[in-house]
C-alpha cells in the first residue's frame, strides 16, 4: 500500500515533541509491513529552518520525507510549494493520513485528497491551543 503521512513538523524537529515521534513511529512501522511511506511535512525548526534541500526526498529509517519552505505564517504551517506536491502526487497514494488539526497542511492535504477522490484520515496529534480554537462556551455547543 502507498501512504502518505502529512505533519506540519517532522525530524529532526523535536522540539515538538509526540507527534514527530509519533508519525515516524507509525510510519517505520508501515514500512516494515511492506508498505511505501511518504512524509510531507514543511522544514521549521524553531526560529530558524532545518538545512534540507525543500521538495528533494530524503530517507529515514526507510521512510521517504520530502520537506517544503515555510517563509511566512509560520505559525500555521503555511508552505504553497506543499499544496502543489499535493495537487500533483495525491493521486499515486492509497490512503492520506493527515496528522494535525488547526494547521495549513491539514486543510490542504484534505482538500487534495478530497478533489482526488483518495480516501484520508485525521489524527488530531498535538495539543489544542487556546489562541485557535478561541473559547468555546456550553451554551455555544448546544
Amino acid at each position: 500500500m502507498r501512504i502518505l503521512q502529512v505533519v506540519p513538523t517532522y525530524l529532526p524537529a523535536t522540539r515538538y515533541g509526540g507527534p514527530i515521534f509519533s508519525v515516524h513511529g507509525l510510519s517505520r512501522a508501515l514500512v516494515a509491513r511492506g508498505n511505501a511511506v511518504d512524509v510531507f511535512t514543511t522544514n521549521i525548526d524553531g526560529p530558524g529552518n532545518h538545512p534540507v534541500h525543500a521538495g528533494e526526498p530524503i530517507y529515514l529509517d526507510g521512510v521517504r520525507v520530502r520537506y517544503f519552505d515555510c517563509q511566512l505564517l509560520r505559525r500555521f504551517s503555511w508552505a504553497p510549494e506543499l499544496a502543489r506536491a499535493l495537487r500533483t502526487d495525491v493521486r499515486s497514494f492509497d490512503v492520506v493520513h493527515l496528522n494535525s488539526v488547526f494547521l495549513w497542511p491539514t486543510w490542504a492535504a484534505a482538500r487534495a485528497a478530497r478533489f482526488a477522490q483518495v480516501p484520508y484520515l485525521v489524527s488530531p496529534r498535538g495539543m489544542l491551543v487556546k489562541e485557535r480554537i478561541g473559547k468555546v462556551t456550553y451554551e455555544q455547543t448546544r
